[in-house]
């Protein structure tokens, strides 16, 4: 299914299961989401996301659109990382994503509360430059308060390599403790910031997002919650 200027896929549903979409998050109603940036073009925000920390405000404010790497203007980027595959992106500067962030907000609405999530991406750098920055991951269920999780999260080098190309940052795919009501949004944050070094700052991409609740919500699931509901509803017009 595509929308605005990417692609949200899902996969294994059943049932009920759908995904849709609003602006300010992502709609999960079971089965698997799963972002991998197809036609993304950098020149807005991708639907579901926020980012902060650059110099133009809050939010998607840098948009430079489509690269290959090897920039040296701040902002955000569609990085083709290799063979037409397109990664959200970011060109760290002196006053943008040092730090910064982007957030993905995956709103629960399956009717019932989600205690375990299956979380996986790929995150990349293009090591151009002699500054090492940071890229980690972190998760909440509040917006406020997050838990950092260390094996998904990594620096890229301080010295910058002779011939430059994508590499590999962390390749994550886990499952994360985070209790959430049905009706309230889970919160996956990759930050960045300048570590070591001085000078220009290498970029940073993240591709192949997919989230699912572990287990998945079943047909037999959600139609339990709808029936349950009517059940009540007849209880109390007997009353």
């Amino acid at each position: 299914m595509k929308m605005n200027v990417f692609v949200w896929m899902t996969a294994g549903l059943v049932g009920l299961g759908s995904m849709s979409m609003s602006q300010g998050a992502v709609v999960y109603t079971g089965g698997t989401l799963i972002q991998d940036f197809t036609g993304y073009d950098g020149t807005a925000g991708p639907t579901g996301w926020d980012a902060d920390g650059f110099s133009s405000g809050a939010g998607f404010s840098e948009n430079r659109g489509p690269s290959s790497g090897g920039e040296g203007t701040g902002g955000t980027y569609a990085f083709d990382i290799g063979s037409g595959n397109i990664a959200l992106g970011v060109q760290p500067g002196g006053s943008d994503f040092t730090p910064g962030f982007y957030e993905l907000v995956v709103d629960n609405q399956t009717g019932a509360e989600i205690s375990q999530w299956n979380v996986a991406f790929e995150s990349y750098f293009f090591n151009d430059a002699d500054r090492g920055n940071s890229f980690d991951f972190s998760y909440s269920t509040n917006g406020v308060d997050y838990t950092n999780v260390v094996s998904a999260g990594f620096t890229s080098p301080e010295l910058a390599a002779t011939n430059p190309t994508w590499e590999v940052g962390a390749v994550y795919s886990d499952v994360i403790l985070a209790s959430v009501p049905s009706g309230s949004n889970l919160y996956l944050r990759w930050t960045g910031d300048d570590v070591s070094g001085g000078g220009s700052r290498d970029e940073f991409a993240l591709d192949n997002v997919s989230v699912s609740a572990v287990p998945e919500p079943t047909t037999a699931g959600l139609l339990a919650v709808g029936f349950a509901g009517i059940s009540i509803m007849r209880r109390r017009r007997k009353s």
